[in-house]
């Protein structure tokens, strides 16, 4: 019988604010959260394990978060990928859509919203809010 254990999500993010911020809506949550706070930090990480999900900041100090999408591309890691995006980033959002991220966050953050994307992926549920993205992008 295979043995359960807690799924690990790795949050790439440069702002520590906004990184306490998801910590603490997942201390009830059955999650190892694993926190970097640049792009090439997350690259070290993905060589060495492969977290079930990724919580990707698109925009990140020391390099375009589409270069993280691309690795778990090509290196056809077993996880899934979903976005964090600022308001004005539809062009990018829809370009790690195409890229295989699997969702999207909006910052700021929508506590349900972010909790019920996440638990979906989790859950297997690898599907977009196809309502909510085309609401996000049709308001550009």
């Amino acid at each position: 019988m295979k043995s359960y254990t807690k799924p690990t999500v790795l949050l790439v993010e440069q702002s520590s604010c906004f990184a306490t911020t998801v910590q603490s809506l997942l201390e009830k949550e059955t999650i190892n959260l694993i926190h970097v706070d640049t792009a090439t930090a997350a690259l070290k990480y993905l060589v060495q394990s492969v977290p079930d999900v990724i919580l990707l900041d698109l925009e990140n100090p020391d390099m375009d978060g589409m270069n993280i999408l691309n690795s778990v591309q090509l290196q056809q890691l077993d996880c899934n990928v979903i976005v964090i995006a600022g308001s004005n980033s539809a062009d990018l959002v829809v370009e790690a859509m195409h890229h295989g991220a699997v969702d999207m966050i909006e910052k700021p953050l929508n506590k349900t919203q972010f909790l019920k994307t996440l638990r979906n992926v989790l859950n297997g549920q690898k599907y977009i809010h196809s309502i909510e993205i085309y609401k996000y992008l049709s308001d550009f």
